[in-house]
């Protein structure tokens, strides 16, 4: 587990704002500068098949996701 992944593992936790993988990037790139975009998407598409998020189909333009994989 790297620092980065546990940045956007602590930037998930509780957010129930359906953020999308650009947010996750703007929350967490202030403090790994280095960190790229891809890290995220790569990142989200782990914890997605690990079924730790679900991705959303709310908008068209762009991959929304929900940490709370509970029916809610």
């Amino acid at each position: 587990m790297t620092p980065q992944r546990m940045a956007i593992l602590e930037y998930l936790d509780g957010n129930t704002a359906h953020p999308s993988a650009a947010n996750v990037y703007k929350a967490v790139s202030d403090k790994f500068p280095t960190m790229s975009l891809a890290t995220v998407y790569n990142t989200m598409e782990t914890l997605k098949t690990k079924g730790t998020v679900i991705e959303l189909a709310i908008d068209p333009g762009k991959k929304r996701f929900d940490p709370n994989p509970e029916p809610h």
